[in-house]
């Protein structure tokens, strides 16, 4: 069942503080992260003014509530994938460059538990495939958020000992499924350099 338009804007509206800013991206080659990986959007998608840490970039279609695409763009070893607010108490996994794709996976899990306060989480699948034409990996998950179940697809790979990864989540129910294509296509586009 599709969400009420009612519904829909009131998520939006607290999807992001005030000062954040969204414009479209465009359909066009856009370099990501402010790193070496570039991609083809589509129509559609928004970019967030503001960077969740340095090498990250978020996009949106219909809010980052309602589905998200994060970039991640040369994660170096023992740098984490989000901002860490409590380094004592809630401590982040760290990247490195030994990583297999099972071990990068453990990684994202980790990370959403703190950052999304995901108390379920399970893998639907981990298995080997290409990113920007070089050996990778792709997983695709469910967790909790809230009250919301959400799913999603990340898929990268290391190149020249940094992590390179695009990571598409929505909730499960119709969001998930409605922009995939789009987002895989998004993935699919990847170049590095």
């Amino acid at each position: 069942m599709k969400p009420s338009f009612v519904a829909v804007l009131a998520l939006l509206a607290i999807a992001a503080p005030a000062s954040a800013k969204w414009t479209e991206v465009g359909a066009r080659r856009t370099v990501v992260a402010g790193s070496a990986l570039s991609v083809m959007a589509g129509p559609g998608w928004n970019r967030w003014s503001k960077k969740p840490i340095k090498k990250e970039e978020l996009w949106s279609f219909d809010g980052p509530l309602l589905n998200r695409i994060e970039f991640f763009g040369g994660i170096a070893s023992g740098e984490a994938l989000a901002r860490e607010t409590n380094k004592k108490r809630e401590p982040l996994p760290k990247f490195a460059a030994s990583m297999k794709a099972a071990e990068i996976a453990d990684l994202v899990e980790r990370t959403l538990r703190v950052t999304e306060h995901a108390p379920d989480f399970m893998f639907e699948t981990v298995e080997p495939m290409a990113f920007a034409g070089k050996p990778g990996f792709r997983f695709r998950y469910r967790y909790t958020s809230g009250e919301l179940i959400r799913r999603g697809e990340a898929r990268g790979g290391i190149v020249a000992g940094k992590l390179y990864m695009i990571a598409y989540s929505a909730p499960a129910l119709y969001y998930f499924d409605a922009h995939l294509p789009r987002a895989a296509a998004i993935m699919e586009s990847a170049r590095i350099g």
